[in-house]
């Protein structure tokens, strides 16, 4: 992955969990958020849900921001049947594609021009039962995950999920789109995936899988026919990093 040229953008940020001062974050944030989003962020009951949803929304406008020129005031955002996020001001973004994801101490969003994208980010403390695989998996899957060792089986799930939901929330289906359609034959830092259905265009969809943190995996789909997409990945420190202009 390379800043140069980049056709695809992702910034990830850290956001603490264990310092109540922290929502100072929260608190600068404040003035790049709408009047919904605001009210929405109020809701949260665990500040640390607070936290995340706020700067997730700020690292989301500062993105379209750089690679636009556009402030990030002028943006916002509003959500599909399925609770997909898309741009829905100004006139001029509509047609990019964006996502958020966020984590226990961390946040994540992407954007690509013109077309689909998603991305799911884990923190790999999450309590998970791996054998949700055997009931939601392809077959493929279910057996790779048996065939861990069960210290690590946990992870692998997590490595496996983030790929596949990915690629649901960049298709904005939610629960409509099924996980066993489509087998993730093998997981790195360029997945190999397999779709079951000879409807989907398997060669115009391009996935990627790191770690940006120690404690969290990532992953991320997005359609892009022909030449494979230069993907851009930053990290953004909170705060100053995340709050300010540029």
């Amino acid at each position: 992955m390379t800043d140069r040229a980049a056709d695809i953008d992702v910034w990830t940020a850290e956001v603490a969990e264990d310092d109540p001062g922290d929502d100072r974050n929260v608190e600068a944030c404040w003035p790049l958020l709408t009047e919904a989003e605001r009210a929405r962020a109020a809701r949260f009951a665990v500040p640390g849900d607070r936290r995340r949803f706020a700067c997730a929304r700020v690292l989301l406008r500062r993105l379209l921001e750089a690679k636009t020129g556009v402030p990030a005031r002028e943006w916002d955002f509003a959500a599909g049947d399925h609770g997909k996020p898309f741009v829905c001001a100004p006139e001029a973004g509509r047609r990019i594609g964006i996502n958020i994801s966020h984590a226990e101490g961390m946040v994540a969003c992407a954007m690509a021009p013109g077309t689909m994208i998603g991305i799911d980010l884990e923190w790999l403390g999450r309590v998970v039962e791996p054998r949700i695989a055997d009931r939601r998996f392809a077959a493929a899957e279910a057996a790779a995950l048996k065939a861990v060792p069960a210290d690590r089986r946990r992870e692998a799930f997590l490595d496996l999920w983030t790929v596949k939901e990915a690629y649901v929330k960049a298709l904005g289906g939610g629960l409509t789109i099924s996980l066993d359609g489509f087998v993730v034959d093998a997981v790195s830092d360029r997945p190999v995936v397999r779709f079951l259905d000879p409807a989907v265009d398997g060669a115009s969809w391009h996935f990627r899988h790191w770690r940006p943190s120690p404690r969290h995996v990532l992953g991320l789909a997005v359609r892009w026919p022909g030449a494979e997409p230069v993907i851009a990945v930053r990290h953004v420190p909170l705060p100053a990093g995340l709050l300010a202009p540029g």
